[in-house]
């Protein structure tokens, strides 16, 4: 395997894994949206499970990412230290949506009101999704063309809506 597949395949597998979660926090807040007292109250409930298990991931995932690939891409691609400083910003921005849809928790719990926890969590799943496609879009391209390889062998174009065993 080469040094860019690492974080390239690291990448796109907990894209990948990511996206899977967001479906279902998507169908979720539906069923918030427009569902029956029943359904929402089953969908809440759902949506705090959900919201734990991204607040660990999401924690665990920043923390890798900026240590496997954004420190190897700064030291080694100095002219992608303005959008590696970006992504982390984009880090502290998900951060505090997940902050966010939390307090809209907690305040659904005394309010009964949906639409700020709906909205919270929509926020969140933009936010998210639009990470991850930088990711994929702007940095992944340049790390797999730019950085050097152990066989300095070519790797072929990566395809981000596939692992890189699908891919090559």
């Amino acid at each position: 395997m080469t040094t860019r597949a690492v974080p390239a395949q690291f990448l796109l597998e907990s894209n990948k894994a990511l996206r899977e979660s967001l479906e279902t926090w998507q169908r979720m807040l539906e069923r918030v949206r427009g569902g029956s007292y029943s359904e929402c109250q089953q969908a809440i409930s759902f949506l705090r499970g959900l919201y734990h298990s991204l607040e660990t991931e999401s924690r665990q995932r920043f923390r890798q990412e900026e240590k496997a690939v954004y420190r190897p891409a700064q030291r080694q691609l100095p002219a992608l230290r303005a959008l590696v400083a970006e992504m982390r910003h984009e880090h502290d921005a998900i951060r505090q949506a997940l902050k966010s849809f939390q307090r809209q928790l907690s305040r659904f719990n005394s309010t009964g009101d949906s639409r700020p926890l709906v909205e919270a969590g929509d926020e969140l799943a933009r936010a998210l999704e639009a990470h991850m496609e930088r990711e994929e879009h702007e940095l992944l391209p340049v790390i797999l063309k730019k950085l050097p390889t152990r066989t300095g062998a070519p790797t072929a174009p990566v395809d981000p809506r596939k692992s890189l065993s699908q891919a090559g």
